[in-house]
């Protein structure tokens, strides 16, 4: 028996919401997605990674449609290495929400300057495949300071800044 869409989308609202998930999910699998799972939410430093990602880019795109996207297998393997990058040369200051999210945007700023400076083009993709060069980005916009371990400056800096 062959269902017109009006039928289907009649019968929907007497269904059970068990038998609306597994469509939904039958939808999202039909369409190239994941049926299977949801992608984890994104928490701490990572999250703050992937928002500045969209700030940087002007793209207001969900971790979830993200998370199915070519550009989220790079993001989960350069991320890390930018959280510690952060951690590191930054030190407290990555671990509080709203100043790692602060710090995110710069990183991700100067990255992207970097990425444009060397004709790469700056999009979430390239973002997040480049997120591993985070450190040498910032070396090139402040030289030096990692080395001597003087990253707080830049840092208070820009806490000045906002003020």
């Amino acid at each position: 028996m062959k269902l017109t869409r009006d039928q289907i989308l009649a019968a929907l609202p007497g269904l059970e919401p068990a038998d609306l998930k597994a469509i939904s999910a039958a939808l999202v699998s039909l369409q190239g997605g994941a049926a299977t799972h949801e992608a984890p939410p994104l928490k701490g430093a990572q999250a703050a990674v992937f928002e500045a990602l969209q700030a940087a880019t002007r793209t207001p795109m969900g971790w979830p449609k993200f998370s199915r996207s070519a550009s989220a297998k790079h993001f989960a393997q350069n991320a890390p290495v930018f959280t510690e990058f952060m951690g590191r040369a930054f030190g407290p200051v990555a671990k509080q929400r709203t100043a790692a999210l602060a710090l995110a945007k710069l990183l991700v700023g100067l990255l992207a300057a970097d990425m444009a400076q060397r004709k790469v083009p700056v999009s979430m993709g390239s973002l997040a495949l480049n997120l591993h060069n985070v450190e040498a980005a910032f070396d090139r916009a402040y030289p030096g300071y990692v080395q001597a371990g003087i990253c707080s400056i830049v840092w208070a800096r820009l806490k000045q800044q906002k003020q």
